[in-house]
């Protein structure tokens, strides 16, 4: 089973490095859509940047965006004038707003999950205004499915979903480690914290220094490796947060031999790298 495209998204500089160490990631015959975090993006190098271009990426606009920071706006603006990015990631609707009353060129628009759509009328609105539109975290595989079937007139390479990754279980306009008096914004790339729950899990707490904010993931990975046959044709979304790169590499590689037929099932596998995944609201949904 082939999807449309194998999007890899990433937030940390040894993901970058490890990503592109490794070549037969993308010397198979499964096209790869890149989207790199935007405090990513910003810190790579001239050269760096200069290696993206002409590959399939994208960047992902930070989850929260403050008045004060219209420098996301010119730094988009930068990287589509040199060629470095083919699109950007919304993250929310003040995003969308922008820039489809700011279209301009060739950029193509991806809805991240958290921008409206859970039924026919958000689908069909956002159809008229993005290129790509990920499908809600929160539906059921039931209730995808039906969107999906229910919408199959936009093709299903109009729709990506998240298989893989830590799902957001909060994203904080304020940073816990200002409150606390531990703002170290330089060491924010490479060290994060955890929060720790009554059951002893560990919550990563991701620092985004430029937007001032955190975003709490999920104690471990989301893994719908056994529910691919439903999602056949759409974009299949990895991403990969506080993930070592060595980490990531292996699961790409695992999900690659799963969507070529190699073998049958990783649950074995993603157990090993992740220490623990779970199916997410894959069976029961919201209620």
């Amino acid at each position: 089973m082939l999807s449309a495209d194998l999007e890899i998204y990433i937030e940390r500089y040894d993901q970058f490095k490890s990503l592109f160490s490794d070549k037969k990631i993308f010397d198979t015959s499964i096209p790869v859509k890149l989207i790199i975090d935007y405090n990513l993006m910003a810190l790579l190098k001239d050269s760096e940047l200069d290696f993206l271009k002409g590959k399939n990426t994208y960047l992902a606009l930070p989850y929260v965006l403050r008045r004060t920071n219209s420098k996301v706006f010119d730094f988009v603006s930068k990287l589509e004038t040199e060629s470095v990015i083919k699109g950007i990631l919304l993250r929310n609707p003040e995003e969308m707003g922008h820039y489809l009353s700011h279209r301009s060129g060739s950029l193509k628009f991806i809805s991240d999950s958290g921008i409206y759509s859970f039924n026919d009328s958000s689908v069909k609105f956002l159809s008229e205004s993005v290129d790509e539109i990920t499908l809600p975290i929160e539906l059921n595989k039931g209730e995808k499915k039906g969107l999906l079937n229910d919408n199959s007139s936009l093709g299903r390479e109009r729709f990506s979903v998240m298989i893989y990754g830590r799902v957001p279980m909060m994203i904080s306009a304020n940073c816990t480690y200002k409150t606390s008096g531990q703002c170290t914004p330089g060491e924010y790339f490479e060290n994060f914290g955890f929060l720790k729950d009554r059951l002893n899990n560990d919550f990563p707490v991701v620092r985004h220094c430029d937007e001032c904010m955190n975003v709490i993931y999920n104690c471990v990975p989301l893994s719908l490796h056994k529910d691919m046959d439903v999602y056949d044709g759409c974009n299949l979304r990895l991403c990969f947060t506080v993930e070592t790169g060595e980490q990531m590499n292996q699961v790409i590689h695992k999900y690659i031999d799963l969507l070529l037929g190699k073998v049958s099932d990783i649950a074995s596998d993603i157990e090993k790298i992740t220490g623990g995944y779970t199916t997410g609201h894959e069976k029961r949904g919201v209620e």
